[in-house]
């Protein structure tokens, strides 16, 4: 049995999810935080001395993780989404080699989602439409979400399509005013903060499934839920 905890090194620890990792991991005995990297700072020093690299920061720095990682044999957790299909490839090429977690969403009752998705394309079959939609806080970053990329995977595995294309739709609301739709009607891939966005809602309609037709399409149309 392990007595000392595992030495981390977190990269993209001043972000949403690494500042929940570092708040976290100071109630647990088992993790120590040993060295975090934000953007900027060189990521192979920090590699050299921890046991395992959790990475929440952001796509563009997965291949130079992926490197450094390589060169020291360290395990990587990958919960970064928004990557290009090179990068993806990268992933998976380093996968061959080193130990990787890389999931699109961690908590507990997504990953259940995913696995009731699955079964329920099963049970239904192929007659019914299937419509992924997902309404975000104003500071999301990419589009469509990771999660939203592996259902619409989970449902490809399932009835054995084409992968879909997708996009995004936004909704902002100014300070006083009523919602209106924004004027970007249509977002894929990464981007800043929105700071006018409260929400970004998103639907994958995904028609003549069973058909062997386009997987689906992401309805540009914002619609406005509060």
């Amino acid at each position: 049995m392990r007595s000392s905890p595992v030495r981390v090194l977190l990269i993209g620890a001043a972000g949403r999810m690494g500042k929940t990792i570092s708040d976290l991991a100071k109630d647990d005995p088992k993790i120590d935080i040993i060295e975090r990297c934000d953007l900027g700072d060189p990521i192979e020093p920090a590699m050299r001395n921890c046991e395992v690299a959790i990475d929440f920061s952001h796509a563009g720095a997965i291949t130079e993780i992926c490197r450094v990682a390589l060169q020291h044999r360290k395990p990587l957790v990958i919960g970064t989404t928004g990557h290009s299909t090179e990068q993806r490839t990268m992933i998976e090429e380093t996968a061959q080699s080193l130990p990787i977690v890389f999931a699109s969403n961690f908590s507990i009752g997504v990953n259940v989602l995913f696995w009731l998705t699955r079964k329920a394309v099963e049970q239904l079959g192929g007659n019914f439409d299937v419509a992924i939609v997902e309404t975000h806080h104003k500071m999301k970053k990419d589009a469509p979400s990771g999660t939203a990329k592996t259902l619409a995977e989970v449902l490809k595995e399932t009835k054995k399509t084409a992968p879909a294309s997708a996009s995004s739709s936004h909704i902002a609301r100014r300070a006083g005013k009523s919602l209106r739709v924004a004027p970007c009607a249509q977002r894929n891939g990464l981007s800043a903060s929105r700071p006018d966005f409260t929400r970004c809602r998103m639907r994958w309609d995904c028609k003549s499934v069973a058909a062997g037709g386009d997987f689906g399409r992401w309805d540009q149309r914002a619609r406005l839920h509060q």
